[in-house]
């Protein structure tokens, strides 16, 4: 009978949901506060549960269909209600239907009731009145006789759920649909109601042959003289009868289930525990009496309490959990000031006990928070730097009670913290509002300060801590700063205040000036251009204006306008015109000293040459820091996550008759984050050697320019040496094509897309650019290659590795068969040059194996590679005319993947050996085991893509991508591929032939350009496909699909 009614109260969303606590709900954020603790104990004992991507969904409408389900599973059991069969009784009501029979089986009872017109509408939604009927007749009420059925059953079924408590903590119409949330309450509230029974319900009686109508008895709350075994929830008697205890739903139905009262929760206020077998399923406060979330005045607060509770009953206050009783002697009738440690977004309860005569006062802050790293799955816990303070505090959070799996590095989050005695730690954590990248319209300092953005005024929240120096301008009467062309990002806490401001870096707003070219520069125009790199990678000639920043470079020769390599602040005018401005050299972090600067910029020389010995400069996470000017406030700069590392190149430029001098030309390869960078700085010759110029032409340049905040870390940095950081950059091609290629008319862009394999996963490449060519559009499947992305993360640039391997020193790149008589991949491995090794292997002619957890390849008997706990493996084979491509992660799944291989087959590998270790493995089944060129399962099919775009030239071009099924297939006699493009009214069609060959051959070449069309307006222009093929028997196949121009 538990089983039947907890299954009774399983709001089964679909047929497979999976049973997660709400500490594990990805989107616990979205389930409202009141109804948390509701969520937390029906998915405890595995009632209300979330779906198979681990949300809660506390939003979504309960169905018809689902209603049916659960008060079948109430009248007759898990067993028999699922043997139940449809019998067509309604029409949108399939017999084949998963709830066919629990529909018919409650339509037939009399519980519930088609639409009219023969309908049941199974996705129709659930009201809050319907659910009540139905966990009342759960507690036992009969519905005849309650009249839960017939024209008044909602007058009486809201008459019984207010009585039986249904609807508390819900503020709803009977009428509307309900949420999940809302379900989980009314569920919460049914475990703690009486169930009843009725002495007699009623029937016709017959006497001597008369027949006497019985009238029902009344509904009587069910009682037990058992009190601690089953008294689980409440200990209530019937009418202080001795030993009769009233019977909750859940004291008989979950023996496991016990509600504690008189606890306190780790804020101090009164509340009660929930245990399941034992084990805390959680702590609620109990309903408050005063609650504030801005300051509250003594005076007030003795207003609200009353003159008879201030004088004599006993007070207890808590602040974030420590007890701070002496605040409550603030509260007094003519005390007009705001209680310590009130203020905006201060969660102040109150809680009084008239019969205990007691005063709780809680104070809960909330806290800006920043992550230190991305979750960490295998400890189960996040590093928080939570804004206490200015300077932060890091605090370990794990995700037993707290909902973390999804934090990544940087991200900010709102959180309570617990100070009580044996508790310290993290209560809660969500996410705030963010208003991104916003100008301040206005802002006012001091007490009652605030913020207006969008012209909205913010109030501060007491706790604000974040960005402290940001906060000084802006909430003290000494900060001042200058609005204009300057944006920020504002977060919110969850009562509207602003818990955290910061500057949008700066990042955006800095340009690096290589030289400076006077010669166009005129009395009309005032402006010189100038050779420019931005934070995202990408260099241009901008004009900029003339004014005093530019004199004061005092460039007077050719070779100064050359190499000016400084950095600027800039704005844009309307015209396309920069005005930069002067970035000092020196940093003075003191704001009360005199020249004082937020932002500084330093240099790091070249890299020198003693003899055999060359001295460079290194970048990377285990050297994050550059030496800054003397006279700074500091000694160093130090990168960081958010730092951006631009690798320049050079080239010679002649600055006079006689004279040339290597210059910065423009950015290699754009890095970000200290923790992914690895370079070392050029020496000037070696400068002098990539620019083919002469000896001493690069004596102007330096090996590092960097840009660096007050608070020591740098902003970004051209940096002259290539950039090392090889393995971050491998990609490997699993893919046969782009996934998709597109022009926008209005940016005059082009964009492609494609599928490759980074670091063992699944990742999709972007690259735009305006010139109409792609680096990987023609990348081939099945091979390594070094991708290059600017700050944005779109690709620059896309080399095979075995190209690129010419300009890497510390990567090795083997491609030879490894054997014992031929060790290079076993030397490179061992080599302290290398930190990087790909191997990109030939064919082999038997399977790689696993000894222990070392691995071999074919040719490999005495020393192997050592394998990474958590490499990362990706598997391509050809199974039933299909090829497939996994990816999968760990030494298990490396092992068990291995341990099936064909060992009598040939295979293509590959490896990423890091430190002598092996990250990332790769295997590619070169024989396609498995693979004949059949006849498909005769029908038809759609492509997995159609993408067009329309050319500079205004022609149309189709590029298709094969359904899996169809890769592979043979084709037999005259094919067709028809192409049919509808612009406005206008239809045209073409028609490509072509020959016998599998469906991958016939349309290998992506790229179709419709002849003789030209479109002048490339927009609203759709393209469909239909490729028609014969198979062995001579049946005809179709593969169609439809793209979009827009």
């Amino acid at each position: 009978m538990k089983k039947l009614l907890a299954l009774v109260l399983a709001l089964v969303m679909s047929m497979s949901l999976v049973t997660i606590s709400n500490a594990a709900f990805k989107d616990a954020d979205k389930i409202t506060a009141d109804h948390e603790e509701a969520v937390e104990v029906m998915s405890a004992i595995g009632v209300l549960v979330g779906d198979e991507k681990q949300n809660f969904n506390a939003k979504d409408n309960l169905t018809r269909a689902q209603a049916a389900k659960i008060i079948s599973y109430l009248l007759l059991g898990n067993k028999t209600a699922e043997a139940l069969a449809g019998s067509g009784k309604f029409t949108d009501v399939a017999k084949t239907s998963w709830f066919a029979g629990f529909v018919d089986y409650c339509a037939s009872t009399g519980v519930v009731n088609g639409v009219g017109d023969g309908k049941f509408d199974p996705n129709g939604q659930l009201t809050g009145y319907q659910f009540a009927k139905m966990l009342l007749v759960a507690l036992g009420y009969d519905a005849k006789i309650e009249g839960f059925t017939g024209a008044d059953w909602q007058i009486n079924v809201s008459k019984r759920a207010d009585q039986a408590n249904l609807f508390d903590s819900l503020d709803i119409s009977g009428n509307a649909a309900l949420t999940r949330e809302q379900a989980a309450q009314m569920c919460l509230n049914t475990l703690k109601s009486p169930l009843v029974e009725y002495s007699n319900k009623g029937g016709n009686l017959t006497i001597n042959g008369a027949t006497i109508n019985i009238g029902a008895s009344n509904a009587e709350y069910k009682t037990s003289s058992t009190k601690l075994a089953d008294q689980t929830i409440y200990a209530n008697k019937l009418n202080s009868s001795a030993g009769e205890y009233i019977v909750e739903f859940a004291e008989q139905y979950y023996s496991d289930l016990v509600l504690k009262s008189g606890e306190a929760d780790d804020f101090g206020r009164p509340a009660h525990t929930w245990l399941l077998n034992n084990q805390k399923v959680g702590t609620y406060a109990e309903d408050v009496d005063y609650e504030y979330t801005t300051a509250v005045t003594g005076k007030a607060l003795y207003e609200a309490l009353g003159k008879n509770t201030v004088e004599t009953y006993d007070f207890s206050v808590f602040v974030d959990g420590a007890e701070k009783d002496a605040i409550a002697k603030e509260i007094a009738k003519n005390n007009k000031a705001d209680l310590a440690s009130t203020g905006n977004g201060v969660l102040t309860q109150v809680f009084v006990d008239n019969d205990k005569e007691t005063v709780i006062i809680s104070m809960v802050n909330t806290y800006l928070a920043k992550a230190s790293a991305d979750y960490n799955s295998k400890k189960d816990s996040v590093s928080l730097k939570i804004y206490f303070t200015d300077d932060g505090t890091t605090k370990t959070v794990d995700g037993e009670d707290l909902a973390i799996s999804d934090i990544k590095d940087g991200d900010f989050l709102l959180v309570t913290y617990s100070y009580m005695t044996g508790v310290n730690k993290v209560e809660s954590i969500a996410k705030p509002e963010a208003i991104e990248d916003s100008a301040i319209d206005a802002f006012k300092s001091g007490k009652g300060g605030n913020i207006t953005v969008g012209g909205t005024k913010y109030g501060y929240n007491k706790a604000a801590k974040y960005d402290a120096d940001v906060l000084e301008d802006y909430t003290t009467s000494t900060g001042s700063t200058n609005l204009k062309d300057i944006t920020y990002n504002l977060y919110l806490d969850q009562y509207g205040y602003v818990i955290g401001v910061e500057e949008v870096d700066a990042v955006d707003t800095y340009v690096f000036i290589t030289g400076i070219d006077f010669s166009y520069s005129s009395l009309a125009t005032k402006n010189v251009t100038a050779n420019a790199i931005f934070t995202d990678g990408t260099s241009k000639v901008i004009d900029v204006k003339n004014d005093d920043t530019i004199k004061a470079l005092n460039l007077t020769t050719n070779a100064a306008m050359a190499t000016v390599n400084q950095w600027f602040t800039y704005t844009v005018n309307s015209s396309d015109v920069y005005t930069l401005g002067e970035i000092s050299d020196t940093m003075q972090s003191n704001k009360n000293a005199t020249g004082y600067t937020k932002i500084a910029q330093g240099t790091v020389g070249a890299a020198t040459v003693n003899g055999n010995t060359t001295t460079r400069t290194e970048i990377n996470k285990k050297n994050i820091s550059l030496a800054t000017k003397n006279g700074s406030s500091f000694n160093y700069a130090y990168g960081n996550d958010a730092t951006v590392y631009l690798s320049a190149n050079v080239d010679k430029v002649r600055v006079d008759s006689t004279t040339t001098k290597v210059v910065i030309k423009d950015i290699d390869s754009v890095t970000t984050g200290v923790k992914n960078v690895d370079i070392s700085t050029m020496t000037q010759a070696e400068m002098v050697a990539d620019a083919k110029a002469s000896t001493g032409d690069a004596d102007l340049l330096k090996g590092v320019y960097f840009l660096y905040k007050d608070n020591g870390y740098i902003i970004a940095a051209v940096v002259l040496g290539e950039d090392e950081g090889t393995s971050k950059n491998l990609v490997y091609v699993t893919s046969s094509k782009i996934a998709s290629e597109s022009y926008n008319k209005t940016t005059g862009k082009w964009t492609w897309t494609r599928e490759v394999a980074y670091n063992g996963e699944f990742v999709t490449l972007t690259e735009t650019n305006d010139e109409g060519v792609s680096e990987i559009k023609d990348m081939t499947q099945y091979a390594w290659y070094e991708v290059k992305y600017n700050a944005d993360g779109n690709v620059v640039s896309a080399e095979k590795a075995s190209d690129a391997k010419a300009s890497w020193t510390k990567t090795a790149y083997v491609d030879e068969v490894v054997t014992n008589s031929n060790p290079t991949l076993i030397n490179a491995i061992r080599s302290s040059a290398y930190d990087v090794v790909l191997y990109e292997g030939k064919t082999l002619t038997k399977a790689p194996s696993l000894k222990g957890s070392t691995l071999f390849f074919d040719g490999m008997t005495d020393t192997g590679i050592v394998v990474a706990d958590d490499v990362k493996y990706v598997y391509t084979q050809t199974v039933d005319n299909k090829e497939t491509t996994t990816c999968e992660s760990g030494f298990g799944s490396l092992k068990t993947a291995l341990d099936e291989l064909n060992t009598t087959i040939s295979y293509k590998c590959s490896a990423v050996i890091e430190n002598g270790i092996a990250t990332v493995v790769t295997v590619y089944d070169a024989t396609k085991a498995g693979y004949t060129p059949v006849n498909p399962s005769k029908g038809d099919y759609t492509f997995k893509a159609v993408n067009a775009s329309v050319e500079t030239n205004g022609q149309i071009k189709v590029a298709v991508t094969l359904p899996d099924e169809v890769s592979g297939w043979k084709m037999y006699g005259v094919n067709t591929v028809e192409y049919t493009v509808t612009t406005g009214s206008k239809v045209f069609t073409f028609t490509k032939t072509v020959g016998t060959k599998d469906a991958e051959t016939a349309l290998s070449v992506p790229d179709y350009t419709l002849p003789g069309l030209t479109v002048k307006n490339g927009s609203d222009i759709s393209v469909s496909v239909k490729f028609a093929f014969n198979g062995v028997n001579n049946d005809s196949y179709t593969i169609t699909g439809e793209g979009y121009i827009l």
